[in-house]
């Protein structure tokens, strides 16, 4: 009986945490040498920023902004995570006095950095871009150096303009059909995908109930059944994104 209590509190709190979250999930940006993640939490008034790039160069985003043309807010890594301001033109961004972002983490995993940071909503501090639950779009500048370098310029090589688009979680409808199933083999810890939809499958997705992305495969799949075996997952409720050949996606409940 403890057991299915837990369960059911934590499926609860699985539901009400994605009816309070936007996302715009992981977003490549240029070659994929640098992501970005926002997460927007309506209850806490909240925005949480993953960015990934390089270990060893600088790499910026800017918010809310398609050119480097007046102020805009923006996000530096150069020997640490800064808030800075990009004041317009072709200039270095400069660092905020005050730092209004609060770092989670800094991790370094085969020579890629991934930066986790939160902030409130709203600042208060007029250079800083506000965000809001309401936000369905972004339109953001990105940058990292051309080479391992941690001092700062006005661009390296490589940037670009990339607009975030987001989902609100709570819209997310989960498949409840018999034509693509989940089962866990106790035995040898593999999830066993029955697909029957007709469509192959381009990438799995496995996230925990807090959003975060545990698995990730990029693979062309055929077959009607598929086994895939993601590592060092804990025990706990999850959602699989299948994203079909065809564009579509299909999310599934799992407890693992």
């Amino acid at each position: 009986m403890k057991n299915i209590f837990s369960f059911f509190v934590v499926l609860i709190c699985f539901c009400s945490f994605y009816g309070q979250t936007k996302s715009t999930g992981i977003v490549p940006l240029g070659d994929g040498s640098m992501t970005v993640k926002i997460d927007l939490f309506s209850d806490l008034n909240q925005v949480k920023i993953t960015l990934t790039g390089p270990e060893l160069r600088w790499f910026s985003i800017g918010f809310d902004c398609n050119m480097m043309l007046g102020e805009h807010d923006c996000l530096i890594y150069t020997d640490t995570f800064h808030d800075g301001n990009m004041s317009g033109g072709h200039v270095a961004p400069t660092i905020d006095l005050i730092e209004n972002w609060t770092l989670q983490s800094n991790n370094v995993v085969a020579g890629i950095r991934t930066i986790e940071a939160t902030r409130n909503y709203d600042s208060t501090d007029p250079l800083d871009y506000s965000f809001y639950s309401s936000l369905t779009s972004l339109d953001i500048i990105w940058a990292f150096a051309s080479a391992d370098t941690t001092v700062l310029i006005y661009h390296g090589d490589n940037f670009g303009i990339t607009t975030l688009n987001f989902t609100d979680l709570n819209s997310i409808s989960f498949d409840n059909s018999n034509l693509f199933t989940l089962v866990k083999s106790e035995s040898s810890g593999k999830i066993e995908i029955n697909n029957n939809t007709g469509n192959s499958i381009n990438e799995i997705d496995l996230y925990d109930f807090s959003g975060k992305l545990i698995y990730k495969s990029k693979i062309q799949l055929t077959e009607k059944i598929i086994e895939f075996s993601p590592s060092n997952v804990q025990r706990g409720v999850y959602f699989v994104e299948i994203i079909f050949n065809n564009n579509s996606k299909l999310y599934k409940k799992i407890i693992l």
